[in-house]
């Protein structure tokens, strides 16, 4: 069905006869459609899904498993789909929270057998939904990036995820002078995807995308460039600061495009005509040893 409210709970079907389990032969699809208001108000925000455990069995063939039943969270059109998760089918037994944020208005989740048949039901899933006031999709040329209530305290459990989507033969760029960070420091001083706070930025437009960064505390990146028009940012705060009386203002990233610099650079792109080359970038920070940069990400569409 299609669901407009802010957060709640969709969850797979139970099989009258069989229950816990989900039905042997079953297709679900949610339309998440949030309204913004009579005149359509720009998205800025962020929609997170979380799965504490999933139970989706798999078919065991010779030849290796194959999810005959499958969860899939998507954007975009049936026709022209952008995936919000890799691999994009999840299924199996996964014990860690799964959590997928999305900067998209629009999102759809399914759930459904290919293969009833080979199907052996499991207990299936429960999945929150929550939406969050920060976040969306950015076009550039400037933009800025700021935590909640910046420059005062940010709020606990909070998820934000930010497309910036520039003009193709752009590069975005974050100078590490126009970074201010300050959030709740780590005992251990690791950065990590199970660290309480933290930034992470990532080279190129989806969530699985290249890690170019990850960030804890008050020491800003150094200067941040992405090899293509596009990077991926998310910012998470969870609740450990309960009963602390320190006070953190969280972050502000100023972006910039590389041509309001005057730069050029990058590599990717949409190409057109009856012929030509491409190549790989150059790391022009090692001028010495021409190799291609870490942690990048080039997509050429061809016509």
């Amino acid at each position: 069905g299609t669901i407009t409210s802010s957060s709640g709970i969709i969850s797979s079907p139970r099989n009258a006869s069989h229950i816990p389990f989900y039905p042997a032969s079953t297709s679900c699809h949610w339309q998440f459609r949030p309204y913004t208001g009579p005149n359509g108000q720009s998205w800025e925000k962020t929609i997170v899904f979380k799965a504490n455990r999933i139970r989706i069995a798999k078919f065991n063939h010779e030849t290796g498993e194959y999810c005959t039943s499958a969860l899939t969270f998507r954007t975009g059109t049936s026709d022209s789909p952008k995936f919000l998760v890799s691999p994009r089918l999840i299924c199996g037994q996964i014990n860690e929270p799964t959590i997928i944020r999305s900067p998209y208005k629009t999102n759809d989740v399914l759930f459904g057998t290919k293969q009833a048949k080979y199907t052996t039901p499991d207990l299936g899933f429960n999945i929150t939904y929550n939406t969050f006031d920060c976040g969306g999709i950015l076009t550039g040329p400037t933009n800025t990036i700021q935590s909640i209530n910046y420059p005062r305290q940010y709020p606990e459990n909070t998820d934000c995820a930010w497309l910036l989507e520039y003009p193709e033969g752009e590069q975005i760029v974050i100078p590490q002078n126009e970074v201010i960070m300050d959030l709740q420091p780590q005992s251990d001083n690791q950065c990590s995807p199970s660290s309480p706070d933290y930034i992470e930025v990532r080279n190129g437009g989806e969530p699985y995308s290249p890690l170019i960064w990850r960030g804890c505390g008050n020491s800003p990146p150094p200067t941040i460039r992405s090899m293509s028009n596009k990077l991926w940012i998310v910012f998470h705060s969870s609740n450990h600061r309960s009963g602390s009386q320190s006070v953190y203002r969280g972050f502000s990233f100023q972006v910039y495009s590389s041509s309001s610099l005057g730069e050029y650079g990058g590599c990717g792109g949409h190409l057109h005509g009856q012929g030509g080359n491409i190549s790989s970038p150059v790391d022009t920070s090692h001028p010495s040893q021409p190799n291609y940069p870490n942690n990048i990400e080039c997509v050429y569409y061809i016509d």
